[in-house]
């Protein structure tokens, strides 16, 4: 029988099924009966699929690294400028974060008279020099601009406390211990640091006013069972402003975050 004779003679046939066209076309063949009908005794392979597991957040390597994270926030609140010497370099804070400071209060100061309860914001900074009129004239005008610039946040007179030093002071030491304490008692929401001088005694490092006004810093301050956080924003001194009145704006930028916020 010729090809063409054998494949019109398999179509004449309609087999049912690509199985029985198979036995038509192979049967007698070695590869067919050892091969292809042994298949269907044969067991199923094994599957080699292994589930992936992912790890939780209560893993070992998350508690690790939540661990460290604590352990080197706590270490950069503590550190001068925010780094950290370690063996082969340093550990520094990411720009951009806004690192604040812990406060231990050693000693035991006695609480300032302008405590009260209803304190909301504290305005913290330096007085102009006094000697002179002039410089009286100065100071006089820079708390007179700093007066509208609260009484344009409309807020209550005994939520707001201005504190003014007329001389510089340390980041540590009696006095500071007992402003810290002002702070614990009176708990305001928030803290103004006026300049650099104010903003580097407050977070105990020196700071770029340029670059961190505006900003908010935590101050986790503890005393004893007491504590208590607040959040620093420095802000350009009202001198500073007198001499740059194209930074008023700025200055007002920033003070509208906390009017948003409280």
């Amino acid at each position: 029988m010729q090809h063409s004779d054998f494949y019109q003679h398999l179509r004449g046939l309609k087999p049912e099924g690509a199985g029985v066209l198979a036995s038509r076309l192979f049967q007698g063949t070695e590869w067919y009966t050892e091969g292809v009908l042994n298949l269907s005794t044969k067991e199923p392979l094994a599957s080699k699929y292994v589930p992936k597991v992912i790890p939780t957040d209560h893993s070992e390597k998350a508690k690790t690294i939540e661990s460290l994270k604590k352990f080197a926030d706590t270490k950069l609140e503590q550190a001068a400028g925010g780094k950290i010497q370690i063996p082969g370099g340093e550990v520094a804070v990411k720009e951009g974060v806004s690192l604040g400071r812990k406060i231990v209060i050693e000693s035991n100061p006695q609480t300032p008279a302008w405590v009260n309860s209803d304190i909301k914001i504290i305005f913290f900074g330096e007085s102009s020099k006094l000697g002179d009129a002039k410089e009286n004239q100065e100071d006089l005008r820079a708390s007179e601009l700093l007066d509208k610039m609260i009484s344009a946040m409309k807020l209550e007179a005994n939520s707001v406390v201005k504190l003014f030093n007329q001389s510089k002071l340390a980041s540590s030491g009696s006095e500071f211990d007992e402003l810290m304490k002002g702070f614990i008692e009176s708990k305001p929401d928030y803290i103004v640091s006026l300049g650099a001088i104010a903003t580097n005694t407050l977070l105990g490092r020196k700071e770029k006013l340029t670059k961190v006004h505006g900003q908010f810093f935590p101050l986790k301050i503890h005393q004893n069972e007491e504590f208590h956080e607040v959040k620093l924003m420095p802000l350009f001194h009202p001198d500073f402003l007198l001499i740059n009145p194209n930074m008023k704006r700025a200055a007002w930028i920033d003070l509208q975050k906390i009017m948003s916020s409280l």
